[in-house]
């Protein structure tokens, strides 16, 4: 009876192929996911520069696309190392002032491009202290996040300088030793 139930539990070695295959389908998809989350990061943050640019900014879409990105809990440290013009943009917004010629709008339309301005500010502001925290990094007058996120990136470039670019593009995790 012992026996039998001994080599009920040990695998064959077609099962543990078939686990192994299983193992390495869901750490592919797992992969594939966390790349396109990165995407939608990318795309976003393209779609928000797009939405304000210098002549006729759309700010109720940058509100819209900042939104998004608030409710947007995957954010990964790894993600703005790679993009690191994702924590520029946000940092632009943080201080971003609106259309320059906000005095030639109807008042009902400049008051709503003002509501929408200050809700850009305060959403980038929130956006930036979610990635800082993402870090880890607790910011003060003489340690600012940007140097530290530029170590962080050119420790990247190190690590990753024998890589070629779609290589980069494809880590999903920090690499440990230079390639």
């Amino acid at each position: 009876m012992i026996e039998v139930l001994k080599t009920k539990s040990q695998l064959t070695p077609e099962e543990k192929n078939q686990l192994k295959k299983v193992s390495e389908q869901a750490a592919r998809r797992e992969k594939i996911t966390w790349l396109m989350r990165e995407q939608e990061l990318v795309d976003t943050n393209i779609a928000i520069r797009t939405a304000l640019q210098t002549k006729n900014p759309d700010t109720e879409q940058c509100v819209s696309l900042l939104q998004c990105l608030l409710r947007s809990e995957e954010v990964d440290p790894l993600m703005v190392v790679k993009q690191p013009t994702i924590i520029q943009t946000v940092r632009l917004l943080r201080g971003y002032q609106g259309p320059a010629d906000l005095g030639q709008l109807e008042e009902k339309e400049r008051e709503r491009t003002k509501r929408n301005v200050r809700n850009i500010n305060s959403m980038a502001e929130t956006i930036y202290k979610k990635i800082v925290a993402k870090f880890n990094f607790k910011e003060t007058a003489t340690n600012k996040f940007q140097d530290h996120l530029n170590s962080e990136v050119k420790a990247f470039d190190l690590a990753t300088a024998g890589l070629r670019p779609n290589q980069k593009l494809a880590l999903t995790k920090f690499p440990t030793t230079a390639a």
